[in-house]
């Protein structure tokens, strides 16, 4: 059930209604849990059962660590958390990629081994859920948050549906609180979250499905496309990987506001990033925030020597290119990152890059690194990003894309200039003050209808649901 298909669109205005109509806070949490169940059970009953088991292991694992005397218990039952959590997402997601790799080394060995595959569905945003369960675990064992021993809470924040295939990854101190206090209906909050809904829908719909058209094509045989095309199909791909995770990220932030809960930001503009370290403070908030808090400052953060902090940000890096996928691209995507946030962190930049002219060349440097750095993210492998970088690099010869994708990446990536340069923003402040709240909202319905109206295709998977 995408949030943009027409199926979600029927379901969920009948969740809003009847967790409103509802008088009681505790109804609504089951209602909100019973909507979460279909939700997710739409997609697979066998993996809603996982994750309810998952749920319920967690739940008591974590009351354990609150409850025990000594920190040498504490500390086994945390380890017993991150087996079972890091364990099941080892087993479903990286289990062939080990198998695999495995075999390919000894096989070079002179050894003949052929790699047993489990060929396993992944569950949908199990890597989500897990550091979510993780995040919970730790702070309990590190005495940052309390166990909830209201199990219908508990639930909710493991099932939670806008948040729950693709995050934001939240926090327990973020969603626990809102739970015990009264949520009252808001106008202005319905608003709200109907804006960031319709603008997520619209990044989804209207930009990133189309790149995805135009741009796919060239990512599956690079070879046979000339340099122009490449330079294309990269800047395009990073406006559709944006789209795409961002549109997801407004939806679910604007489902949870029309609901009363609030989930955190996740990206603030990231390609007006001066740097790379900035970049990683403007993209997926979250996701960066987890691993700075449970994986960096464990390393010893930047209390430890300068080649010390380099190797840290290599390895947590490399760990969030590996959460992102079980191949070596993703490695290598999060390994170059790390790489370059070590650099940034030794080089004596120059002062005159904190001026005007100094700031736009930051910018557009810094964007041209990290689109780059997208071709491992989106190629099929080492072997056809080598491929693409000889094609940015070397000119080639070769197909470009026909008039009418040509149409579709100029539009494209005008409108990701224009959504960083906030001129829509603007212009939809200039109507806010002149409309009401009730007003507004129905035109951002009436809005929804038509984007919906004028898209022809069928509503296209978030491209990180495949993580």
């Amino acid at each position: 059930m995408l949030f943009s298909s027409m199926t979600f669109l029927g379901f969920f205005p009948a969740v809003f209604l009847v967790h409103w109509l509802l008088p009681q806070a505790r109804w609504r949490h089951y209602w909100l849990l019973a909507a979460s169940v279909v939700f997710y059970g739409s997609w697979s009953w066998k993996c809603l059962a996982l994750l309810a088991a998952n749920g319920a292991i967690n739940y008591f694992l974590v009351l354990a660590i609150e409850n025990a005397q000594t920190d040498r218990a504490r500390r086994r039952l945390l380890l017993s958390v991150l087996a079972v959590n890091l364990g099941q997402l080892a087993l479903f997601k990286y289990a062939d990629f080990f198998s695999t790799n495995l075999a390919a080394l000894l096989n070079a060995g002179s050894l003949h081994v052929t790699p047993v595959l489990l060929h396993l569905v992944l569950p949908l945003g199990i890597s989500f859920y897990t550091f979510e369960f993780i995040a919970y675990a730790v702070d309990v064992y590190r005495r940052h948050a309390h166990a909830r021993r209201d199990p219908l809470h508990v639930a909710l924040y493991t099932l939670f549906f806008p948040r729950l295939v693709a995050g934001p990854i939240v926090r327990p101190n973020e969603f626990f609180p809102q739970l015990e206090r009264p949520r009252r209906f808001s106008w202005l909050r319905t608003q709200l979250g109907l804006q960031l809904f319709v603008w997520g829908f619209f990044k989804k719909t209207c930009v990133a499905d189309p790149l995805a058209l135009a741009i796919d094509p060239f990512y599956a045989d690079p070879a046979a496309f000339s340099t122009l095309a490449a330079w294309l199909a990269v800047l395009g791909y990073s406006v559709q990987l944006y789209c795409d995770f961002s549109g997801y990220s407004d939806m679910a932030i604007g489902l949870g506001h029309l609901v009363g809960v609030r989930l955190p930001q996740n990206f603030r503009l990231p390609y007006l990033a001066t740097d790379i370290r900035d970049f990683w403070q403007r993209w997926h908030l979250s996701l960066s925030r987890w691993i700075r808090d449970y994986l960096y400052i464990s390393l010893g953060g930047n209390r430890v020597s300068a080649a010390r902090q380099a190797i840290n940000l290599i390895a947590v890096m490399g760990v969030c290119g590996f959460w992102h996928g079980a191949q070596w691209t993703f490695i290598a995507w999060g390994c170059l990152h790390g790489l370059l946030l070590a650099i940034h962190r030794a080089t004596p930049w120059p002062t005159w890059l904190s001026t005007s002219v100094g700031r736009a060349v930051c910018i557009a440097g810094t964007y041209m690194v990290v689109a780059l750095a997208w071709v491992l993210f989106r190629a099929e492998g080492l072997a056809s990003a080598a491929t693409i970088y000889g094609r940015l690099f070397a000119p080639t010869s070769g197909a470009l894309f026909d008039a009418q994708m040509l149409a579709v990446l100029a539009l494209c990536l005008a409108a990701g200039l224009l959504m960083h340069l906030g001129a829509l923003e603007l212009r939809w402040r200039d109507i806010e003050r002149r409309l009401s709240p009730i007003a507004v909202g129905a035109v951002w319905v009436l809005f929804t209808v038509l984007i919906h109206a004028l898209i022809p295709q069928s509503a296209a998977p978030f491209i990180y649901f495949q993580f």
